[in-house]
């Protein structure tokens, strides 16, 4: 089995167990704009999980509703932390060096980390 095919079966099935209703974006949006809402027990994925990042980026989203301290930490640094957490160790592979380096550029948690240390316009606290 291929890994797209492993990895759309995997989300599929935390869908089914958890029952989690999946949104899909369209395909020009590519992982733009993947988020979990906790109240609608429902996440936002890309259109399909076709590469290692879109497979992590969407495990890291039911892990806001799957990981209880993804779901109710106080901080969001803490949030979004133990989503990823919770990404890495239920994924069907391994965590790689370019995962991690992904996660941690501005495209993933290093935007949440700027937001933590920088105020409203910018300036350092």
């Amino acid at each position: 089995m291929s890994g797209r095919i492993a990895y759309e079966q995997h989300i599929e099935e935390l869908a089914r167990t958890h029952r989690v209703t999946v949104l899909r974006l369209g395909e020009e949006m590519g992982t733009e704009g993947c988020c979990a809402d906790c109240w609608a027990w429902e996440v936002v994925l890309p259109a399909s999980i076709r590469t290692k990042w879109a497979y992590f980026l969407a495990l890291h989203e039911f892990g806001h509703l799957l990981d209880p301290d993804a779901r109710r930490g106080y901080f969001p640094l803490e949030r979004e932390w133990s989503a990823w957490q919770w990404a890495f160790e239920n994924a069907w592979c391994d965590v790689t060096g370019a995962i991690m380096w992904r996660v941690w550029s501005d495209d993933a948690f290093g935007s949440y980390f700027e937001y933590a240390v920088l105020d409203g316009e910018g300036d350092e606290f």
